[in-house]
């Protein structure tokens, strides 16, 4: 149940990025997924964007910040990405969690999986996912938010990635 939470700077222009990471992500990267309001942002927070390095400038595999795309469609309405994903090098693939709820549900309860740290998420959160211990962290004004679990709330997997006290400092 590693989770964690990621905060961006919010951006007022974002055009279509390839969001998927480029190879599998391993034990000790932070996966996210969830809502395609943010997508972009966190694609370009990870990976940069315009000449400007991302987080992952420099480092390499088990220390990266992957985010996963929502589903992804052209002006057809035929979905341009695939159906599912696969989450950490040695899993298997799941179906792609789109949207805000599937992302946040990918952190608790019956949809729980392990290999989510961290879900991007436009909608504040329900009763149900705050008595679960999801928390949010608003990157900009209005209602978009990273959910994710406290850190007392939940014990540290170093298998699963690092946790938000490896991101402070």
């Amino acid at each position: 149940m590693a989770t964690t939470s990621v905060v961006a700077a919010s951006m007022a222009l974002i055009a279509p990025a390839h969001a998927d990471p480029a190879t599998t992500p391993v034990a000790g990267d932070i996966v996210g997924v969830g809502s395609d309001t943010s997508m972009y942002a966190l694609t370009y927070l990870a990976n940069g964007n315009a000449g400007v390095a991302g987080y992952n400038a420099g480092k390499g595999p088990g220390s990266q910040l992957v985010s996963f795309d929502a589903k992804t469609v052209d002006a057809a309405g035929t979905q341009t990405n695939s159906a599912t994903v696969v989450l950490r090098a040695g899993t298997a693939a799941v179906t792609r969690p789109n949207g805000s709820g599937d992302g946040k549900k990918a952190l608790y309860g019956a949809s729980n999986n392990v290999e989510v740290n961290y879900a991007r998420s436009s909608s504040a959160l329900s009763a149900t996912e705050s008595d679960a211990g999801l928390v949010a962290f608003p990157v900009r004004q209005g209602h978009h938010g990273h959910g994710g679990r406290p850190d007392h709330q939940r014990p540290h997997r170093p298998d699963r990635g690092p946790d938000r006290r490896h991101l402070q400092g």
